[in-house]
């Protein structure tokens, strides 16, 4: 007999089979050949094609579980939910004790919406399965809780999952989500630490701490995490993609750079990796090479709002005013719900002489992200700036409905030096600085003749913190 390999084997069972059935008359086939046949036409997503070799199988092997399994399962990912079902059912008469049907139908049923039976198999399937089998099942078990929005739940299954099997990569995966939504952090924790503790390479538990840590605000504990799963699995994208968004958040630029680098050509570059490397290279102040890395995302796709935005940044960097307005009504015009962008298309309108545009903006601006007093502060520097102090308090009473933060506080302290009302203004400047010192420099950015004030120097001294 003609030794072929694997690959050159499946090629001639194909050209058989097709001649055969060309001919109307399928002949008898070996079940380990009906299997080779139907995992090359999925391979291939020829998923007719597989399911007429399935159709021929069980012609010949009528009471073959594994055929109406294969049948069930591949018209499940078809999403034929009843059909798939029937077949599974067929399979489940052949081999009632087999887990990976149990799991199948779940699935199936998943999809009619009829959770409650789902559910009942899941029970019945958890009392004749163990070891990696059982895990599965409560992987099953897991999607369903979040079906329902029971994500606690889901947590819990998943943790029973790992329990049997750490390295059961739907779980682990199933796990980053259910952290997120149950917002068990700190279990999340201790669940990762003792698989790492058997696992020390699992690059998804890894992945998974850096997460919990992320959540916690204990960002160089996630950068520890994220960096080990690097270490684990250097293709590991998400990893690589966190591990560089907290470097930015902390601002450590020049390390977010060094972990780009450190992959580069390992992943494709999209459009917002190419902006967050523009971000370093802009915070670094080398404006020219954060501008081309913008362009390069612009040119890859041509509505991503953020470049706009930043190259727009770049601009009113270099007081280029008018490329910022032209960069900023870009991004505006692609996304017209982002706060900043309103904002830098309100600065650059200002700083290009057309007062009233800037104007709307900045209060739009400040409508948009109510909470967020750094909006409310901008457009009442604005009306201070224009001279508009009466109309900068009327601003600033709004915000403190919604927001809140001591620069509130100083900026309504600098428009009554502007209205001339001195005592009033000395008096709240000495609250100010009980409730917060170290802010005070604000005031100074407003007014930076207050600096040199006498009354204010003693009031500086009379407050400072011991």
């Amino acid at each position: 007999m003609k030794n072929y390999r694997p690959e050159d084997l499946t090629k001639v069972q194909v050209i058989e089979y097709e001649a055969m059935s060309q001919k109307g008359a399928v002949g008898f086939i070996e079940e380990t050949v009906f299997h080779s046949l139907i995992n090359h036409y999925c391979t291939e997503s020829k998923i007719e094609s597989a399911l007429e070799v399935i159709e021929y199988a069980i012609e010949q092997y009528p009471y073959s579980a594994s055929f109406y399994s294969r049948k069930g399962e591949i018209l499940l990912y078809s999403e034929f939910f009843e059909e798939a079902l029937i077949s599974l059912n067929i399979a489940a008469m052949y081999a009632p004790a087999s887990v990976t049907i149990s799991i199948l139908k779940v699935k199936a049923l998943m999809g009619l919406k009829n959770i409650q039976d789902a559910f009942e198999i899941i029970d019945t399937t958890k009392s004749i399965a163990f070891g990696k089998d059982l895990s599965q099942i409560y992987c099953c078990e897991a999607i369903l809780h979040e079906s329902t929005g029971k994500f606690n739940q889901m947590f819990e299954s998943l943790r029973d999952a790992l329990t049997i099997d750490p390295l059961n990569e739907e779980a682990l995966e199933g796990m980053t989500w259910a952290v997120e939504m149950s917002g068990n952090y700190d279990e999340s924790i201790e669940i990762h630490n003792a698989i790492i503790d058997q696992h020390p390479y699992c690059d998804q538990a890894w992945f998974n701490l850096g997460q919990a840590y992320t959540c916690l605000d204990d960002d160089e504990m996630a950068i520890e995490a994220y960096e080990y799963a690097l270490i684990s699995n250097e293709e590991n994208e998400y990893a690589y993609r966190e591990c560089t968004h907290t470097y930015i958040k902390l601002k450590r630029f020049e390390k977010a750079l060094e972990c780009y680098h450190d992959v580069k050509g390992k992943f494709k570059l999209d459009g917002e990796l190419l902006v967050n490397i523009g971000y370093c290279y802009e915070m670094l102040n080398n404006i020219k090479k954060a501008q081309t890395y913008y362009k390069q995302a612009i040119r890859l796709c041509p509505r991503n709002d953020r470049a706009y935005f930043q190259l727009g940044e770049c601009h009113s960097r270099n007081n280029s005013w008018r490329k910022a307005l032209k960069s900023y009504k870009k991004a505006f015009f692609i996304n017209q719900r982002k706060e900043e962008y309103i904002t830098g298309l309100a600065e650059a309108f200002y700083q290009t002489g057309d007062i009233e545009k800037a104007r709307k903006l900045f209060q739009k601006a400040a409508d948009t992200a109510p909470e967020t007093s750094v909006y409310w502060l901008r457009h009442a520097e604005f009306l201070l700036d224009i001279g508009e102090a009466k109309q900068a308090i009327k601003v600033l009473d709004e915000a403190e409905i919604y927001a809140e933060g001591v620069e509130l506080f100083y900026c309504r302290i600098a428009c009554l030096f502007y209205l001339g009302k001195r005592k009033e203004a000395l008096y709240f400047f000495g609250e100010a600085l009980l409730e917060d010192y170290k802010k005070h420099h604000y005031i100074f950015r407003l007014i930076p003749a207050l600096a040199i004030d006498p009354e204010i120097v003693r009031l500086l001294s009379k407050y400072r913190p011991v």
